[in-house]
């Protein structure tokens, strides 16, 4: 059983707190025993970490979402949105627009 199954209203009111701070301040989730192999998982994370750290501004701003267009689609630079108190975001997003 998970956090997410029990019927304890305080417990379920516990794990949307934590989901809460995990997205809003630690920037960070991480979900387990979805059947994704760590092998698999850590190669992922490999991949972003380098999206992020390895690739300069200048390349990234290429692929730059068209946030002002309603486009979520592509590169978020970190700084492009505020948290409370209009301080800069830490975060880097990439999303990808799959179409078929």
């Amino acid at each position: 059983m998970t956090l997410l199954d029990s019927h304890d209203t305080t417990t379920r009111e516990r794990l949307v707190e934590q989901t809460k701070k995990a997205l809003t301040v630690d920037g960070f989730l991480f979900v387990t025993g979805t059947g994704i192999s760590t092998e698999t998982l850590h190669r992922t994370l490999a991949i972003a970490q380098h999206a992020i750290s390895g690739v300069p501004d200048d390349e990234k701003r290429q692929y730059a979402a068209k946030l002002d267009e309603g486009s979520y689609a592509g590169y978020k630079l970190r700084g492009i949105w505020k948290k409370e108190g209009g301080i800069p975001d830490n975060i880097e997003v990439g999303v990808m627009s799959l179409k078929r």
